[in-house]
């Protein structure tokens, strides 16, 4: 993506000005540099902790909830400011990783896609698929995937990162979020009509395997 590119640079504009559609585009274009960029400088005391998609999921968040603070509306300054703040995450994820190892701090929980993860997330949101081994989910999309998520309320992102990410039970999700397990499964099925809404036509991503 070139800077001065008059459409890029109007995309960018749209989405300091509040359109979320326009930032989810940005970001979907920007997501394949920015994970090379990840991979080349993800220090090794951080592998086995978390992984780049970790990373990456933070920085989808701060992008939606940062975006209007943008000063210059352009596609190179847009990639700029999302480098540094895909920097400035992993930078926070190594020091708590490092307070967590020491007994200091509290331990990191990824919010990114772990193995296995997104067959469970997508076999929920197309809540007709026999089970997750029977879907498969293109590698192209699951940044479509991660960038609605971060898009989706904070207690609604995080039910579906303990369910589905993380693999946890009803009962087990609620003792750490301190709901009932009714509150539980009420909200997982908002998040997930949430996410699906964001999603929309892009749902043609999930296939069955056979």
């Amino acid at each position: 993506m070139s800077s001065g590119d008059p459409q890029r640079d109007a995309l960018v504009e749209s989405a300091i000005a509040g359109d979320r559609g326009a930032v989810r585009e940005l970001l979907m274009e920007y997501s394949p540099r920015l994970r090379r960029h990840l991979s080349q400088i993800f220090p090794t005391a951080l592998r086995g902790q978390i992984d780049v998609d970790d990373v990456l999921q933070q920085t989808y968040v701060k992008a939606f909830e940062q975006v209007r603070q943008l000063r210059s509306a352009t596609s190179s300054a847009f990639g700029s400011w999302l480098r540094t703040i895909a920097e400035r995450q992993l930078w926070d994820l190594l020091k708590a990783a490092r307070a967590a190892k020491r007994g200091g701090g509290r331990r990191v929980v990824p919010l990114g896609f772990a193995s296995g993860s997104v067959e469970m997330l997508a076999a929920a949101l197309a809540d007709d698929a026999p089970s997750p081994s029977s879907l498969a989910v293109h590698d192209e999309n699951v940044d479509q995937m991660q960038i609605a998520l971060a898009e989706l309320k904070p207690e609604y992102r995080t039910v579906l990162a303990l369910r589905y990410l993380h693999g946890l039970s009803v009962a087990e999700t609620a003792k750490r979020l301190e709901l009932t397990a009714g509150a539980v499964k009420m909200r997982s099925a908002r998040a997930l009509a949430a996410m699906r809404e964001l999603l929309g036509s892009s749902t043609s991503f999930f296939s069955y395997s056979c």
